[in-house]
């Protein structure tokens, strides 16, 4: 036999009802015998039934909460970006970089924010291989910068050295 619709209605209050849900209210709802809704439940599987729909809103939260957290993530990815090519980048390579050296930790920061970001990505099938390389490499040189503090100076000051050769080229 199947479910008839107001025996689907009275499980849809059931269900609706959450934790408090109780076969005696649901039948105080709809003015039936709380044995005949208790039968109900029985034939109709409601206990299953609440079970694989909550089992399907949690892989629907999950699966949006997922996709909120990507955009996010890009949104974050892009403004980290911007400040890089704005702030850092376009002025290094136009020669009018002024690089504070009590700031530039900052810039290491976005840099290594902006990498982690992207090896978020770095086991994802939609990426192909040529970009997982990449990404890679990425990484292993902010973890040979952040192992080895000499390194980050090094080129601190080539960074320094470069900027203030060109700015003294361009004055002459």
């Amino acid at each position: 036999m199947q479910e008839r619709p107001y025996q689907s209605q009275a499980f849809e209050i059931y269900y609706n009802m959450g934790k408090d849900r109780t076969l005696k209210k649901v039948a105080e709802i709809i003015d039936y015998d709380p044995g005949t809704v208790g039968q109900w439940s029985t034939k109709f599987n409601w206990q299953n039934r609440i079970a694989e729909r909550d089992k399907q809103n949690l892989a629907l939260m999950r699966r949006q909460r997922l996709e909120e957290s990507e955009k996010m993530r890009t949104i974050y990815q892009q403004a980290i970006r911007k400040v890089l090519s704005d702030q850092f980048l376009k002025p290094l390579q136009n020669g009018t970089l002024k690089m504070d050296l009590n700031n530039f930790d900052d810039v290491r920061k976005m840099m290594q924010l902006d990498m982690t970001l992207e090896n978020v990505d770095k086991n994802d099938e939609r990426y192909d291989d040529r970009t997982k390389e990449l990404t890679e490499e990425e990484a292993k040189v902010i973890e040979m910068i952040n192992a080895d503090g000499d390194v980050w100076s090094a080129l601190t000051e080539k960074l320094v050295e470069q900027q203030n050769k060109e700015l003294g080229e361009k004055d002459e």
